[in-house]
């Protein structure tokens, strides 16, 4: 009950035995629930490129809205890494609640420690090479010098999955000791070259039944380092309704 709101919340318990069992009850006075005053936010620093108003955004609720712990929660990593986003790879936050069990009222405060504005440093590639290499490299949106951001981070691993290259992509700030500048580690793990997929299907419309097969056959790299070749075979028994006649398709 505390946890939504509910800061009076008080219960009584009693025992009755009855015979060789016993029976747990509980009486629970729950009082009224606790509204959202305001949330007070510190330590934005000026030149984050977030406003205090859009860090006020990452927590769903509103002032004068019934106060939720778990609404509360659920917005702490989101604040750090909106900090981690504009430039700031060390930033942490102090959150509390300051509930008022008397005006039946929760202020929210969040100090932000926002720590060194950092740049990229040398970004290392493992497991690239030749042309393959090349064409990941210029998929990666981290340049050295450039102001850290997570958000690029996230944007290089999508590229490069989108690729269809990498089975496994990490991508790893150094992040052991406080510096403006951190390093960056992109390792890969090749996807398998050749890949068969065998599968198959059933279906059943007004006219006919058909059962259906489907084969594909992926070769990674072929004919060329940057192409793919890509063999399908579907084919199909079709038995007509009316007839019982059996076509392939």
């Amino acid at each position: 009950y505390v946890r939504h709101g509910f800061f009076r919340a008080q219960d009584r318990g009693n025992v009755e035995r009855m015979g060789q069992s016993e029976d747990a009850g509980f009486v629970v006075m729950h009082g009224p629930r606790a509204k959202l005053a305001r949330v007070e936010i510190a330590g934005v620093p000026a030149d984050a490129g977030l406003s205090v108003a859009e860090i006020r955004e990452l927590i769903p609720q509103r002032d004068g809205e019934t106060f939720d712990y778990e609404a509360f929660e659920l917005a702490k990593p989101r604040i750090v890494e909106a900090m981690r986003r504009a430039g700031y790879a060390f930033a942490k936050l102090e959150a509390s609640v300051a509930a008022d069990v008397v005006l039946d009222h929760a202020i929210i405060r969040l100090e932000l420690t926002p720590g060194l504005l950092c740049r990229f440093g040398d970004v290392v590639m493992r497991g690239f090479g030749g042309k393959l290499g090349r064409a990941a490299r210029a998929r990666v949106p981290i340049k050295t010098g450039e102001r850290y951001s997570s958000a690029k981070l996230a944007e290089a691993q999508v590229n490069l999955y989108d690729m269809n290259r990498f089975s496994q992509i990490r991508i790893e700030p150094d992040l052991s000791v406080e510096r403006e500048e951190i390093p960056i580690v992109i390792t890969v793990t090749r996807a398998t070259r050749r890949e068969l997929r065998l599968g198959g299907g059933f279906g059943v419309d007004p006219t006919s039944y058909e059962t259906r097969g489907r084969a594909t056959y992926n070769i990674t790299g072929s004919p060329w380092t940057l192409t793919n070749t890509r063999l399908e075979f579907r084919p199909a028994l079709v038995r007509l309704r009316d007839t019982g006649q059996i076509e392939p398709r």
